[in-house]
């Protein structure tokens, strides 16, 4: 029977607010919550649009043991040659064979063993194969590999995830989804044991809109004109970066960080009928604005 195990997931890492976020409260996290285990969705971190190989390093060297990403997964050229070179960070398993690299791993730490999958949503999604046979074909050849398999769903919708999460309950340890920046209060454990949430969020900017400055993203949603489209070409013609401006991190004046809380909430049996704890979010912030809301405690 496998052993239980502790994972502590961080949901999307919009920009360099995120990146400092996680990485200035990851030593009280590991401290507090003693995770076996620690994956990040760097989906967003470089900017906004994708990750580089330097901000991957940093992740590593903090502790973060997998890395997933998503639908920018490509944005930055200069991490194909590392999807492909490094283990422990993932594209979405159901993108094309030919695409840099690849949609699972297994790591090791304390005698357990943790396979880690990520997945795209095909629906609103640019995602090459579909994704409820690609994660057969995953759970297939991790079947021998891992005691614990954890799935990041990266995908637009949320029925597309609840479906996946229902599709592989008593299959994996945990289903997580990503994304939409926006956590979402349906945490529980699935009759068959799987530990499953539809969004967690993100590790990023509160102020604004799931991470871009909110007076640009209003003025746009407003107005029906050109918003970040515009910026990317003014940006360009002084030789600035498209992330810049459509994307803010250092602007906004607090970032939150979504993560296990430390009492459990909930105590199913999970994965092959083990004990796991699965909790709700809480949100950490670098001030306490008055009622900010929380999910609830108990199911």
């Amino acid at each position: 029977m496998p052993r239980a195990v502790n994972i502590l997931f961080a949901g999307d890492v919009v920009g360099g607010l995120g990146k400092r976020t996680l990485l200035g409260l990851l030593p009280a996290l590991r401290e507090r919550l003693e995770p076996d285990f620690i994956v990040v969705n760097g989906e967003n971190a470089a900017g906004g649009l994708g990750i580089t190989p330097r901000i991957a390093d940093q992740l590593f060297r903090a502790g973060v043991d997998v890395i997933t990403l998503g639908n920018h997964t490509y944005r930055q050229r200069e991490i194909y040659g590392y999807l492909d070179a490094r283990r422990e960070i993932l594209r979405p398993a159901n993108f094309l064979r030919s695409q840099p690299g690849h949609g699972w791993c297994v790591v090791e730490r304390g005698g357990v063993s943790l396979g880690v999958v990520s997945l795209s949503g095909n629906l609103f999604m640019d995602a090459g194969r579909p994704a409820f046979a690609e994660a057969d074909a995953a759970l297939h050849a991790l079947r021998d590999r891992a005691e614990h398999v954890l799935v990041d769903m990266h995908a637009e919708a949320t029925s597309e995830k609840v479906g996946m999460g229902w599709y592989l309950d008593g299959r994996v340890t945990a289903v997580v989804g990503t994304h939409t920046h926006v956590p979402t209060a349906d945490a529980r454990i699935l009759p068959g044991g799987t530990a499953y949430v539809t969004d967690v969020g993100m590790t990023g900017p509160r102020g604004g809109v799931i991470g871009v400055k909110r007076e640009q993203a209003i003025e746009a949603m407003a107005t029906k004109m050109p918003g970040c489209e515009l910026m990317t070409a003014m940006s360009s013609e002084h030789g600035k970066s498209k992330s810049s401006l459509c994307k803010v991190t250092g602007q906004c004046q607090m970032g939150s960080l979504y993560h296990p809380v430390s009492s459990p909430s909930v105590v199913r049996p999970a994965g092959s009928f083990i004990p796991l704890s699965f909790h709700y979010a809480e949100s950490f912030s670098f001030r306490a604005p008055d009622g900010l809301w929380r999910p609830p405690q108990s199911l």
